[in-house]
């Protein structure tokens, strides 16, 4: 067997030791260096995404206080 093939820890197929993902069931392997910097990636994203929406809810909660001292007499 080459040393560079092991056996994916979920479905046992053949994966390259380098891989990122298997190949068959779709296994993420992120003690890989490239898997890593997808993980990080995916998680800035996800965070970027909360983040806007808190922002935005909180501007939408905050638009009658901006019309109500608009139109107070």
């Amino acid at each position: 067997m080459n040393e560079n093939i092991i056996p994916c820890r979920v479905c046992n197929k053949e994966v390259s030791n380098k891989a990122v993902v298997c190949p068959h069931c779709g296994e993420i392997y992120p003690a890989n260096k490239h898997g890593r910097k997808i993980i990080k990636a995916t998680n800035i994203l996800l965070i970027g995404t909360i983040v806007s929406y808190i922002l935005v809810a909180i501007a939408i909660m905050a638009i009658p206080y901006y019309l109500k001292s608009i139109f107070t007499f």
